[in-house]
């Protein structure tokens, strides 16, 4: 349909494969037999050519509107960073059809596999970036239809529906197909794969380690929080201390008991996280998850706050143990209170919360958020490495992998000083375990089914040099044989 509708090439602005960070899901608000060309000509009026990418019709057809590396705008990030959906209609009362979930399930699973930066967190709702009424206001309260179509894409199920497998016309129920101007042509045409071949969740996620120091945090000695039932949590807060990192959970709660005239604070019960994560990546628990804390204003009677050491301003994020431990917590909050990806938000994701919070660097920057929800999907899905090398310390670490790159080039294995991470792979080269003894680093492994290959190198010059010769002679283990 590209070269049917109306657009001003010369207008247009090309982009990289690279530069795509989202999905965003828009409807048209109006109604749904409206015709895609006076959609396309109203968009016209005031920019190069329709917004979208793809539309889907009411009756789950997909059609390519634009090329997928060219935007009608270069700065606006929700239009120059995204490929954007339109489904056809207004989201206001109702949702869309299930032919057009099941469409867009498709059409999202195949988008993530042409785009592997593209997670399950990249798909937004345009007024998740700006206020707007688009894609309705279904889509994040009433029936949130956003949980419909993540879930869909999330489990590769089929939407139950009264008709077949949409698409276009004589389609197999395999795959939607659409057009595609990718040849000189114009005319080639691409498959979008059935969803039902994307990975769904795993096993369930074990609860991590968690040390509770709420009784012996400062606490106010009149006031209380008040207490919730479990049933009413429906979200989780994300947020920085703003502090410097090494200040911990005692001084934090401290300041937020205190009152503080000068800032309009008033005295608080206790500390209004319920998690605390320092830079070592412990958890720590300081709150009871069923006291109704202060942390998020207007949302505290549902929300979780989750609170990561630091002040994650202009390209400071929180450490690789922060993000690893937040992601195994907040995966295992997600799965016992039966919550979404799309439930997580940063402090200042919230209505009528103009804070920073969880830095400037959550959404733009270095953009932590991506990072720490690939992480949580990750954990969710049950994705496991294959065969990871765990060392006694980062320098340790550094220093073999500088001296033995041709190993790492060459078998790419997964490497970290995190027992927690070498647990999950299959297979373990095992130079060190570092605050623990190799020999209680092999127990658990041995525990946990890790078939594991026994360097036991106690120094980085004598790794290298056992690195070194594995890959000189092809082989990836000392003492194992890989199937």
């Amino acid at each position: 349909m590209v070269e049917r509708l109306p657009r001003d090439p010369q207008r247009i602005v090309r982009r990289e494969a690279d530069d795509v960070e989202f999905i965003v899901i828009n409807h048209t608000a109006a109604p749904p037999i409206t015709p895609l060309q006076t959609i396309a000509a109203a968009f016209h009026r005031r920019l190069p050519g329709i917004l979208y990418q793809f539309f889907i019709a009411s009756n789950g057809a997909i059609y390519q509107t634009q090329p997928m590396l060219e935007a009608v705008d270069g700065k606006v990030p929700y239009i120059a960073r995204a490929i954007n959906i339109g489904f056809a209609g207004e989201f206001n009362d109702d949702i869309p059809t299930p032919a057009q979930i099941e469409s867009g399930r498709q059409l999202i699973a195949w988008l993530m596999e042409e785009y592997p930066q593209l997670t399950l967190a990249s798909i937004r709702g345009v007024n998740e970036f700006i206020n707007h009424t688009s894609p309705g206001e279904q889509w994040l309260q009433g029936r949130r239809w956003k949980d419909v179509l993540i879930n869909a894409v999330r489990t590769g199920e089929a939407v139950p529906g009264d008709g077949a497998v949409p698409g276009a016309k004589g389609q197999p129920s395999a795959g939607v197909e659409m057009e595609a101007p990718g040849g000189e042509d114009g005319q080639s045409r691409q498959e979008v794969p059935d969803a039902r071949e994307q990975p769904s969740r795993g096993e369930r996620v074990a609860r991590p380690q968690i040390r509770d120091i709420s009784y012996a945090l400062p606490r106010h000695p009149t006031l209380q929080y008040r207490r919730r039932q479990l049933a009413a949590i429906t979200h989780i807060a994300v947020h920085h201390t703003a502090l410097p990192p090494h200040v911990g959970p005692e001084h934090v709660a401290q300041t937020h008991v205190d009152e503080d005239l000068d800032r309009g604070k008033s005295a608080w019960s206790g500390i209004g996280y319920h998690y605390f994560i320092p830079p070592d990546g412990e958890i720590l628990q300081t709150q009871p998850v069923e006291l109704r804390t202060h942390h998020v204003d207007r949302h505290n009677s549902y929300a979780i706050g989750v609170a990561f050491a630091g002040s994650f301003m202009n390209g400071s994020t929180p450490t690789p143990r922060q993000i690893h431990s937040g992601a195994r917590l907040i995966a295992w909050l997600v799965q016992e209170f039966e919550l979404q990806l799309t439930d997580v938000l940063g402090h200042h994701e919230f209505s009528y919360n103009a804070t920073p919070c969880p830095g400037s660097d959550w959404l733009e920057g270095k953009r932590w958020r991506d990072t720490l929800m690939a992480e949580i999907e990750r954990v969710l899905n049950g994705i496991f490495q294959y065969h990871y090398v765990l060392f006694p310390s980062e320098e340790s670490m550094a220093k073999t992998m500088a001296e033995a790159g041709s190993y790492f080039d060459e078998f790419k294995p997964g490497a970290g000083t995190l027992l927690e991470d070498a647990l999950q792979a299959r297979f373990v080269t095992l130079v060190g375990a570092g605050t623990i003894s190799s020999a209680e680093a092999e127990r658990r492994l041995a525990d946990a089914g890790v078939e594991i290959d026994h360097l036991d190198d106690s120094d980085a010059i004598s790794a290298t040099q056992s690195l070194l010769q594995l890959a000189h002679d092809g082989r990836r283990f000392r003492s194992l044989l890989e199937s």
